[in-house]
């Protein structure tokens, strides 16, 4: 047995902290970086504009708040605002621990309001750095302010001042040299605060926020709405394509813009989420975003939102993070399936072929000109392809397995019909073409009215069956093999197919354990190709069925799975009959532009851009 020595003491004695160390000690639970006192005090401003006094006039036009930093915030921070003020007599209780305006009594926790609600901000940032307040109510002809310098008072008085409040802050972390020395670049640190006002700017659109780095002006929103608040941050072309989103149930609403599917980023940097206005960093709701896109963008792809998530203030625990960046629901299932179903819907009304040039941001002219419903020109002719374009012996077990048409037609809904030549094109179906044929035994080629578009022909394949699929509830004929395949599989994988074999057996695969390091197939799901390494396969199916999502996902990624798995490759040459059935058989699909995994089914060449290429324009 060890015993250590405490400071020379036989053990430690329990002795209050000094005030000194103490208070710094709590501001590094709420300052770490210059981006933390940027928040504190962003969120302070905004409670202060939009929660008035009552008797309190609002100011005419918008009411504003300005950022302005030097060397990353590390020299020089300053947030402005024209809001209500701090009233003389409080401002040294202002600069207290737990002095707050916006508590009373525990019950208040249960209905925060506000974005701050602690009263630790300011003592914290005063502990830690240079610290000067300017505040000036509308009843007073003169402000109050004050001056602390890493927890000292200096000096306090009253001088003129404009309505509202002016924090400066110099000199963060000087008394502390061990977390200065951790801090990154000006540069990156101002990039992170940049960040920050961009995520209020965008969360609170009617507010006119100002950003200056070291003294250039970097962001600057009009007060207007929030698409004028993503033209500031994100560009006209983002703030013209975003999709306005609106959805309710059971005392939870979504509203905001989302990206459409075409305008995707490498992070989720830029998916914002607020609840009740509260900007939060929370895995579940991230999770519903990226499931409500899923099947629209390829994986490692994320869109930009900002959406509002409102619940009532009393079934939403905003106290649960020191930062007060992560909330917890009472009904999380309730938000979690609102916010996904939100985007769901709003992507299968809105989504339409990509095009090879920028994106789409206005109907393009088939959809209004007369030439859509022109009716001289059939909607699915008969291409006129070379002899080498020849369908495989359907009997063969090579590339193409049986008819495209007998593997669709199992699929058709019943309500479906061939559009008729004269039909005219609306909303995001596809616009009449002519098969062209086949490049590289993988795109099918078709001219349309406003140029050449490009079909996968396994990622619409994957589509047509996933749907078909999906409206059967996952049921898929199994087709028994000739001969049972012995396959070799990893020692973790044999432990989940006899976990799974029920599950696996309902889908098509009659999969068992044989041996210590194989498996032996008897059946796999109809369309899947029996020559083919099965391995894999199953292995995408048991990762489906494990996966730590919701039931329903689990479900949607095993039918994605089985689809991908039973379409047509690259590399198979069609005949034109069956491109043609695969594209009629596209045309009936709910979500025609994305294959399951989120790329594309349809690309668009505008003919506009060709006469560009050719110099005609």
């Amino acid at each position: 047995m060890c015993l250590v020595a405490w400071h020379g003491m036989a053990g430690p004695r329990i002795g209050a902290l000094p005030r000194e160390v103490a208070e710094k000690v709590a501001a590094g639970e709420v300052i770490q970086r210059p981006g933390d006192v940027v928040k504190e005090l962003v969120e302070n401003a905004i409670d202060a504009i939009l929660v008035r006094p009552d008797g309190m006039d609002a100011p005419v036009g918008p009411p504003a708040i300005t950022v302005e930093i030097r060397g990353g915030g590390l020299e020089f921070i300053r947030v402005a605002d024209d809001g209500c003020g701090i009233d003389p007599a409080d401002l040294g209780l202002a600069l207290a621990r737990h002095a707050t305006s916006k508590l009373r009594t525990v019950d208040d926790l249960e209905a925060v309001r506000t974005l701050g609600f602690r009263g630790e901000a300011l003592p914290s940032i005063a502990a830690i750095a240079a610290l000067t307040v300017i505040s000036r109510p509308p009843q007073e002809e003169a402000g109050a302010f004050a001056e602390v310098a890493y927890g000292e008072t200096l000096e306090r008085g009253r001088r003129g001042a404009p309505i509202g409040t002016q924090i400066t802050v110099r000199r963060l972390f000087g008394n502390l040299p061990a977390r200065l020395a951790f801090q990154r670049t000006p540069g990156s640190e101002a990039a992170h605060i940049a960040h920050l006002v961009a995520v209020y700017a965008l969360g609170y659109p009617e507010i006119r926020f100002s950003f200056v780095v070291d003294g250039r002006n970097a962001l600057t929103t009009d007060g207007t709405d929030r698409r004028g608040a993503l033209v500031a941050v994100h560009g006209p072309d983002a703030a013209q394509a975003a999709i306005e989103v609106g959805a309710e149930d059971g005392g939870v609403s979504v509203c905001g813009l989302m990206s459409p599917p075409d305008l995707t980023r490498g992070s989720r940097g830029d998916v914002l989420l607020l609840v009740n206005r509260r900007p939060v960093q929370n895995r579940a709701l991230m999770h519903a975003v990226i499931e409500g896109y899923r099947g629209f963008i390829p994986d490692g792809r994320f869109p930009f939102v900002v959406l509002d998530i409102t619940v009532p203030p009393g079934e939403v625990d905003v106290n649960v993070h020191p930062s007060k960046s992560d909330v917890r629901f009472r009904r999380d299932r309730l938000v979690y399936g609102t916010l996904q179903r939100a985007i769901r819907q709003m992507l299968v009304a809105t989504a339409s072929p990509p095009a090879v040039s920028a994106p789409l941001r206005s109907p393009p002219e088939w959809l209004t000109s007369p030439a859509a419903n022109r009716t001289d020109t059939p909607l699915f002719p008969s291409a006129r392809v070379e002899a080498p374009m020849r369908a495989p012996h359907l009997g063969d077990p090579g590339p193409l397995l049986g008819s495209l048409a007998r593997l669709t037609a199992e699929v058709r809904p019943a309500d479906t019909a061939t559009p008729s030549p004269g039909a005219s094109v609306a909303g995001n179906r596809l616009p009449p073409m002519r098969i062209l044929g086949q490049i590289q035994n993988a795109y099918i080629v078709c001219e349309g009215p406003d140029g050449v578009y490009f079909i996968d022909q396994h990622a619409a394949h994957e589509r047509v069956l996933y749907e078909g699929l999906m409206r059967d509830h996952g049921e898929t004929a199994a087709q028994l093999l000739l001969e049972p395949q012995v396959v070799e599989v990893a020692a973790s994988l044999l432990g989940s197919i006899d976990e799974h074999r029920q599950a696996l057996r309902d889908r098509g695969f009659d999969v068992e354990q044989f041996g210590t390091r194989h498996a032996i197939v008897r059946s796999v799901p109809r369309g899947v190709r029996p020559t083919g390494d099965l391995v894999p396969v199953i292995a995408s199916v048991i990762d489906a069925l494990e996966s730590p999502s919701a039931p329903t996902d689990a479900f949607d990624r095993v039918i994605a799975t089985i689809a991908c798995h039973s379409a047509v490759r690259f590399g198979d040459p069609l005949a034109p009959e069956l491109m043609r059935e695969l594209i009629e058989r596209l045309e009936g699909t709910d979500i025609r532009a994305f294959c399951p995994h989120g790329r594309p089914t349809v690309v668009r060449l505008p003919a506009l851009q060709l006469d560009r290429d050719f110099g005609r324009r």
